[in-house]
């Protein structure tokens, strides 16, 4: 354990990497295929699809890594019109339509429509733009973790797609 109560894999001298985890080590996780990156999203252009609960956390999340943010939704919640009217994010107030995806270097589809987020995903797979679809894992090429920022220190949690009450504790 560190001085922060981790605990984290010893080296092998060899081979300069990590020892194995044994199989009660890692509990009943079946696989873990998605990587921790930290991307430099500065700047980037990202497109989020609705506007409610959902949509506004993961904005709000966003937020201070200074993105360009763009929101596309025919209705929305009065915290998403505030980070509109601060001009932290462009509001735009319509349906998705075939091609909105264009441009972007991410994308969040967070309605509450399963077809529309369906659509936006295809668009996304087709084009190539990582997606994170909220209403299926299977459908995101990232999970949108919990994050905590704490001065220079910033870490990202997820559960798997399964639990994000347990990533956000």
């Amino acid at each position: 354990r560190n001085r922060y109560g981790w605990e984290h894999s010893t080296l092998c001298e060899e081979e300069n990497l990590p020892e194995p985890l044994k199989s009660h080590e890692l509990g009943e996780v079946a696989d873990r295929n998605h990587f921790p990156f930290f991307f430099n999203i500065r700047e980037r252009r990202i497109k989020v699809f609705g506007g409610g609960k959902v949509a506004h956390r993961r904005l709000s999340a966003l937020i201070p890594f200074v993105c360009k943010l763009e929101v596309i939704t025919p209705k929305w919640c009065s915290d998403i019109q505030a980070m509109a009217d601060s001009g932290r994010i462009l509001l735009i107030k319509r349906k998705y339509s075939s091609g909105d995806c264009h441009g972007a270097d991410y994308v969040l589809a967070a309605t509450d429509d399963e077809e529309v987020n369906d659509q936006i995903w295809m668009e996304c797979q087709t084009a190539g733009i990582p997606v994170n679809a909220a209403h299926q894992k299977e459908k995101s090429d990232f999970y949108f973790p919990g994050i905590l920022l704490k001065g220079n220190l910033t870490a990202g949690i997820i559960a798997g797609g399964r639990d994000h009450k347990l990533a956000k504790e």
